[in-house]
C-alpha cells in the first residue's frame, strides 16, 4: 500500500502542513495495512476523516488550549489542568485523559506522562488506526455510510459537509490510482503480444526469402 504525499494533498483539497504530510505518508501504509484499512472505501473514508481532523492536514495538534475540556468527567478529565494537558493531538485528535490513558494502555506508549508523543506522526498514526478499530469503522467503512463514521469520531454531525467532500475526493483520486495501475499492468502483457506477433511474422518472411534464395539456385 503506499500513501503518498500527493495523494493526502488531493484528499485534503487545500493547502496542507508538508511536514504532516509527509511524516503521515511514512507511516499510515504499515499500520494502515495492519488494521484491515486496505480496500477503496475503507481507505477513502479513513483519509477523509483524518483530513477533516487535522484541518485539511495541517497540524497534529489542537489548535485551542484545551481549557474549554477543563473538569470535563466525560473525558475523564478529573484532575486540575487535564483538559490543557489531554487536548486533541495526533490525526484523529485524540481528547481527554480517559482516552490517553486507554490508548496509550493498548498501544504500550506512556501518553499520561507524555501526552506529546500523541502528537508524533508515528504515534498519532497508530492512535488513528486503533481507534478505527475500537469503534468498529471498517464496517461502516465497507457499508459506505459517511454519518455513522462521522458520528462515533465526533459525537455528532461537526463539520460533516466538509468530511464528506474530502470523501468525495479522496474516493476520486484512489480510483483513478487503481485504475492507471491496473492499465500499467496490462500494457506489458499487450507489448508481449504484439512483439510475439511482429517476431512470428518476421520468422515467416525470413523464412519466405531464404526459400525463394534457395529455389533461385
Amino acid at each position: 500500500m503506499i500513501i503518498s504525499v500527493d495523494l493526502l494533498k488531493k484528499v485534503a483539497g487545500a493547502p496542507v502542513n508538508q511536514k504532516v504530510v509527509e511524516g503521515l505518508s511514512k507511516h499510515l501504509p504499515a499500520a494502515m495495512e495492519e488494521y484491515g484499512i486496505n480496500t477503496n472505501l475503507r481507505i477513502a473514508h479513513f483519509l477523509a476523516q483524518l483530513a477533516h481532523e487535522s484541518d485539511h492536514f495541517r497540524t497534529l495538534r489542537e489548535y485551542a488550549s484545551g481549557a474549554d475540556y477543563e473538569g470535563r468527567k466525560d473525558l475523564g478529565n478529573v484532575k486540575r489542568g487535564d483538559g490543557v494537558r489531554y487536548k486533541g493531538r495526533g490525526p484523529i485528535q485524540l481528547t481527554g485523559r480517559a482516552n490517553y490513558a486507554r490508548y496509550g494502555e493498548i498501544l504500550g506508549v506512556d501518553l499520561i506522562n507524555r501526552p506529546e508523543l500523541a502528537e508524533t506522526a508515528e504515534i498519532g498514526v497508530k492512535i488513528a488506526c486503533e481507534y478505527w478499530k475500537q469503534k468498529n469503522l471498517n464496517v461502516w467503512a465497507d457499508r459506505d455510510d459517511i454519518r455513522t463514521i462521522t458520528r462515533r469520531i465526533n459525537g455528532g454531525y461537526n463539520g460533516l459537509a466538509s468530511r464528506e467532500a474530502m470523501y468525495e475526493r479522496a474516493i476520486r483520486a484512489i480510483t483513478r490510482r487503481a485504475s492507471a495501475h491496473e492499465e500499467k499492468k496490462e500494457e506489458p502483457v499487450e507489448k508481449k503480444a504484439n512483439e510475439e506477433k511482429h517476431g512470428s511474422a518476421n520468422t515467416t518472411n525470413s523464412t519466405s526469402v531464404t526459400s525463394n534464395t534457395s529455389t533461385t539456385r
